[in-house]
């Protein structure tokens, strides 16, 4: 059971808020505040369907979570926004009114002595062509030039299509993105990594492989669309998988898959 008044680190992702289901707005803000004292935040992507970085505007249906985040921020938690593939630029709001930090793709992470690396992983299936090429020329520089330049409004409905398009694109490969994503952290792991933190495909997955002197994991986080699902790390115990309950507010505790490895020679 998870203990939210414990020193603790929590990943999620892929949340996609948007104008028109307001509810999982109240459901993410409403379950972040059962973590006061959160010592880490982690979002990998995707928290808004769409979200960009105007100089001085942002939207007014995110006011809940952005108020949210900034006041977990004044309790001394640190966020960290790795991006997707829909808020791709946060732009001046999330770099100085609530000053972030921002990891543009992966990174590796020490927390609580475990090497962790994030991505979001948008691009990682190399054999996926047509969302490569869909996704360079939404974050090409014309594009985001023209979003600089035209009204907001116009913008944000710009943007719901272009959302729209990507999702109609990637939806039914998601089955062939589990298994590259799994081979991507498998790899990570193979390389003495402890824990490899995936998100985009909105498929849930906890896997624990087992070497010779030690334990690893590969986790995608899934999406709070359909699961809801989010991932703690405590200081002296390994990752956590849970499903957040809205029905009555409560975790539901997911086991790995165990695998079994062989461990090779550049391991350990």
């Amino acid at each position: 059971m998870a203990d939210a008044t414990l020193r603790q680190t929590l990943f999620l992702s892929d949340v996609h808020l948007n104008d028109v289901n307001p509810q999982r707005q109240r459901r993410l803000v409403d379950f972040l505040e059962k973590f006061p004292d959160l010592e880490r935040l982690y979002i990998l992507g995707d928290l808004f369907d769409f979200w960009f970085g105007y100089k001085t505007v942002i939207f007014r249906y995110f006011f809940p979570i952005l108020w949210q985040l900034y006041r977990l921020q004044q309790r001394g938690c640190k966020i960290i926004y790795v991006l997707g593939n829909h808020d791709f630029n946060l732009g001046p709001f999330f770099t100085e009114t609530i000053p972030l930090r921002i990891v543009e793709s992966g990174s590796t992470e020490t927390i609580y002595g475990l090497n962790v690396f994030v991505i979001h992983g948008d691009g990682l299936d190399k054999g996926d062509r047509g969302y490569r090429l869909l996704r360079f020329f939404v974050r090409s520089r014309p594009v985001r030039r023209m979003f600089q330049w035209i009204h907001p409004d116009l913008g944000w409905m710009m943007a719901r299509l272009l959302s729209r398009s990507s999702k109609k694109y990637t939806g039914w490969k998601n089955i062939d993105k589990e298994k590259a994503y799994v081979a991507f952290g498998r790899k990570k792991v193979d390389q003495g990594l402890d824990l490899c933190i995936i998100a985009h495909s909105h498929l849930p997955f906890f896997k624990q492989f087992c070497y010779t002197n030690r334990q690893a994991f590969v986790v995608n986080l899934g999406d709070w669309i359909d699961h809801c699902t989010f991932l703690l790390l405590t200081p002296g115990h390994g990752p956590q998988f849970f499903r957040y309950r809205d029905s009555d507010g409560t975790f539901e505790s997911i086991s790995p898959e165990k695998i079994n490895r062989e461990q090779s020679s550049h391991v350990d």
